[in-house]
């Protein structure tokens, strides 16, 4: 049901309703039948502002009890008012409700109509959010292909200069430093490109078993030199998907580094960070879990925006660019957090099918 339909016949029902309430006891059994019918919030109060009837919609945003509650306890119960609610309120499950009111025909109380406008808005935010990046999308492209050339060519001379060290532990540990700084570069625009969309990668079968058992072995020393336990569940058999290496290990990647800076917060309990893989009916499930610092509310809502970061050097790129690969890959990204508890990150992909792959994935692929 779009926006206006649903503000229509919150419209209609606001305007209805408290004629029939004042009809005989047969009209207000179908009163009633029909409350539970409505796809909107519905309470009727008593004179004194308590609640005597509920619809099912009413009682899943609100909670209960309701019945016999007044107006004013629910409101404080139930509502948690944001900065940006304008005409809109926040409830305290985070979904974003309109309010009408109107008194019953007889003057005995009236009626509170609640339209739940949550998806609507995110479906605002999300085609905002698409028009606001395609621009930058397009910059970060063109600037990304711009740079590459002048890093390669440095990239060279770096190796240039530590093969003509001559010996110099000072000339090689600075000629290593510099390699390693503009490896640092080249990442940071193959992540750029991710992003934007620029980037055409080649697609293959990969087995996720190796994949992840890969990665562990790749951070095994960071993760004790953090003390950090690193632990890796796989399926108990092959798991096929369709995808593009790289780009899986780069996105992998940048949620290992996030659970590192998030376990580095914590001192007073072991670190750990555990990896793990199963196959389901939705598809392969790569599931990353830590129990560090954790995120709240507000961090989580912006979570995938590129550039959004809340570390003092990040690029805020990070789960832009796993963010970007799922989609790619058809994955679906679902996280949970909780501060001074810690993160969940599962990542849900198709598995393989034998039809040619193109990328990004086709519907059929």
């Amino acid at each position: 049901m779009t926006d206006s339909s649903t503000q229509n016949l919150s419209f209609q029902s606001n305007r209805l309703l408290p004629g029939l309430m004042a009809s005989d006891s047969q009209h207000s059994d179908q009163l009633r039948d029909l409350l539970s019918l409505l796809p909107i919030g519905v309470l009727l109060l008593d004179r004194n502002g308590r609640v005597v009837d509920a619809n099912p919609v009413a009682i899943e945003l609100l909670g209960t009890p309701l019945i016999n509650q007044t107006w004013l306890t629910i409101i404080q119960r139930s509502f948690l008012p944001q900065p940006d609610d304008g005409l809109e309120v926040s409830l305290r499950s985070g979904k974003r409700v309109q309010i009408q009111t109107r008194a019953l025909s007889d003057g005995d109380g009236q009626m509170i109509v609640i339209t739940d406008l949550t998806e609507t808005r995110l479906l605002q935010e999300r085609l905002a959010r698409k028009n606001r990046l395609a621009g930058v999308g397009q910059v970060m492209a063109s600037l990304a292909h711009q740079l590459r050339t002048p890093i390669a060519t440095a990239m060279l001379s770096a190796h240039a200069l530590k093969k003509n060290a001559n010996g110099s532990a000072t000339a090689q540990k600075h000629s290593e430093r510099l390699i390693e700084r503009l490896q640092h570069m080249e990442r940071q625009i193959s992540d750029m490109l991710i992003v934007a969309g620029g980037g055409k990668p080649n697609v293959e079968t990969l087995e996720l078993n190796a994949l992840l058992t890969q990665l562990k072995d790749q951070y095994a020393s960071q993760m004790k030199n953090h003390r950090i336990s690193f632990e890796l569940s796989i399926s108990k058999k092959a798991c096929l998907i369709t995808g593009n290496r790289h780009s899986l290990l780069g996105a992998f990647g940048n949620l290992i580094d996030n659970a590192i800076d998030a376990l580095l917060n914590v001192t007073e309990r072991k670190r750990v960070l555990h990896l793990s893989l199963q196959q389901t009916e939705q598809g392969a499930v790569v599931t990353l879990l830590d129990n560090g610092s954790g995120m709240n509310e507000q961090t989580l809502r912006r979570l995938k925006e590129p550039f959004f970061t809340t570390k003092s050097k990040g690029t805020g790129l990070g789960l832009a660019v796993v963010q970007a690969v799922c989609e790619a890959h058809q994955a679906d990204l679902q996280v949970r957090s909780q501060p001074n508890v810690g993160s969940q990150f599962a990542l849900v992909f198709p598995l393989y099918q034998s039809q040619s792959a193109q990328w990004p994935l086709s519907a059929t692929a």
